[in-house]
This record gives structure tokens, sequence and C-alpha cells, in this order.
């Protein structure tokens, strides 16, 4: 096991292979978020500079914020990760 693997994932091939995928996964969340930035700050700037922006944005954002979060649950589930909502605890 490498020191980039964390003490939760299964040994042996499967276990890494597992592993290695949902890292890529995660990775494809972090570009796709990526993505919504840039599309947004085009969106912005057409609609100040050109009075136009990028037509659906708005549906475009909703839905890859959706495929950038299940994107990131494989990762988090591997390595015991917890996403925390402090709506009612605070």
């Amino acid at each position: 096991m490498s020191t980039f693997e964390p003490a939760s994932v299964e040994p042996g091939p499967f276990g890494r292979a597992l592993f290695r995928t949902s890292v890529g996964v995660a990775v494809f969340g972090g570009l796709s978020l990526l993505g919504i930035m840039l599309l947004t700050v085009a969106s912005v700037i057409g609609r100040e500079l050109f009075g136009s922006p990028i037509p659906g944005d708005f549906e475009m954002v909703g839905i890859w914020c959706a495929v950038s979060v299940f994107a990131f649950l494989p990762y988090c589930q591997l390595v015991r990760g917890n996403v925390v909502v402090d709506l009612f605890t605070e």
C-alpha cells in the first residue's frame, strides 16, 4: 500500500483499482467545477460587455454542480470522509 492510499482501502489489486478509479472520478469532478467557473465568468463578461449572456448557463451550472458533487462521493466514501451540514446544528 502506498502512502497515498488511506488505510480503509482493501489491500489487493481490486482495492487499489477501485481507489484509483475513485481518485480519477474526483479529479473529473474538480475539472468540472473549473469548467463551471469558466462558464459563469464567460456569461457574466458577455452580459456586461456585449449585453448577451450564454443561453442556458443557469441550467448548465445546476446540472454540472450535481455531477461534481456525485463525482466526489466515491472518494469520500473510500477515505471514510463525512459531509457535515451545519444547517440545524448552529
